[in-house]
């Protein structure tokens, strides 16, 4: 009799796993950040779905999905894959999810240089052109504004801590 009612103990006082102040809380932008990561993957599989159905404009001519996908699928693959590895590693609290996202943008930057590129004859031209495009000098900025959050900026700094070493500061509520 005493061993079946030491087994129905669990239903009468369930032992919750602790969750510590690193998991499931942390920098607003760091929360949001995940869902726009994983939309960004899904939108990279969706583009490849419907790619033969649609016609592009690459570097100032019309393409069919086929030749589009033969010219950006490498970065867009690795685009994608990054978009989901970032969502992942931020809803783990993973400690590499910082030079994770920077790695992305870095890479974001290379691959519309890369993809521009393809068609310039004349390197210096097509360097100036690279960084007097705004969408070039957009991802510049914010890839310094990046570093300037994610390594600089004190309430991070402090959340990747205490993700790095739980015994730190783990009761301190991240904003």
């Amino acid at each position: 009799m005493q061993l079946a009612t030491h087994s129905l103990t669990w239903l009468r006082d369930p032992t919750l796993p602790k969750v510590t102040a690193s998991q499931g809380k942390g920098p607003l932008v760091l929360r949001i950040i995940p869902h726009f990561t994983l939309f960004w993957g899904y939108s990279v599989v969706l583009t490849f779905l419907l790619a033969p159905f649609f016609t592009y404009n690459l570097n100032g001519r019309i393409v069919s999905g086929r030749e589009f996908i033969s010219q950006t699928g490498i970065p867009l693959v690795i685009l994608g894959i990054m978009g989901f590895a970032i969502s992942y590693s931020l809803w783990r609290g993973a400690i590499w999810s910082r030079p994770l996202m920077l790695t992305a943008l870095l890479f974001l930057l290379c691959a519309r240089g890369w993809i521009g590129f393809k068609e310039v004859p004349d390197l210096t031209t097509g360097l100036v052109d690279f960084f007097l495009d705004l969408g070039n000098l957009s991802l510049i900025i914010g890839l310094l504004l990046g570093v300037w959050y994610l390594y600089l900026k004190s309430n991070v700094r402090d959340y990747y801590r205490s993700l790095a070493n739980p015994v730190y500061d783990a009761a301190k509520e991240f904003e």
